[in-house]
């Protein structure tokens, strides 16, 4: 339903509506990245059928749910409360946050267009870091029960969505492929040329599969 706070619980729910819609009978390969990587994974489990592979880049909810990933998240939660409230310094401090985000090079004009939306943003992005702290957050065990191929894309630089701290959870994924790429983030905007050609490379097995 509308009005329901941003997570990827909720963004999976949206991408299951949507995939009928845009798609009718065709089963599409969907890419997710970080908050959309873990909702796609939860659309996935909900309904496999629906999709003939993902396409995940650094997704969420594969790392541990331990005391480190909530203190952070409730650090994250606190600063944008503070953008959503107006606090003068966040401008300047989004801006820094998204150079560590997405620090990659090729990624610096869709850089330019976020850090403006900062304030417009804050209010849903601290809705999203408050539900990546619930229970039902923690993708990892739910990972295992995937039925169909998954590439994993990883912006190898991430500090945020650290592939040390989704490793095992990765390697547990039944017909799982792992690539790393530069970047802090998002392959396909940090490392787009070589993040093409794995990506076709990907689309091509499962052609000749």
């Amino acid at each position: 339903a509308s009005g329901q706070p941003a997570s990827a619980k909720r963004y999976a729910a949206v991408l299951n509506d949507l995939i009928p819609v845009l798609f009718g009978d065709a089963r599409p390969i969907v890419i997710g990245n970080s908050i959309g990587g873990a909702a796609a994974l939860i659309a996935a489990l909900e309904k496999p059928e629906a999709m003939r592979a993902l396409v995940l880049c650094n997704p969420g909810g594969l790392a541990p749910l331990d005391s480190l990933a909530i203190a952070v998240i409730k650090l994250l939660v606190r600063f944008f409360e503070a953008g959503a409230r107006g606090a003068h310094w966040f401008p300047i401090a989004y801006g820094l946050y998204y150079r560590l985000v997405l620090s990659g090079k090729p990624a610096q004009e869709q850089r330019a267009r976020i850090v403006p939306a900062g304030a417009e943003m804050a209010p849903i992005l601290a809705q999203a870091w408050r539900s990546f702290g619930e229970a039902d957050a923690d993708l990892r065990k739910r990972a295992q029960a995937l039925n169909l191929p998954v590439f994993f894309a990883w912006a190898k630089s991430d500090q945020i969505v650290a592939w040390s701290r989704s490793k095992r959870a990765v390697e547990t994924t039944p017909q799982a492929k792992v690539e790393f790429f530069k970047g802090s983030h998002a392959a396909f905007l940090e490392d787009p040329v070589a993040f093409q050609a794995s990506f076709l490379a990907f689309v091509r097995c499962l052609s000749n599969g």
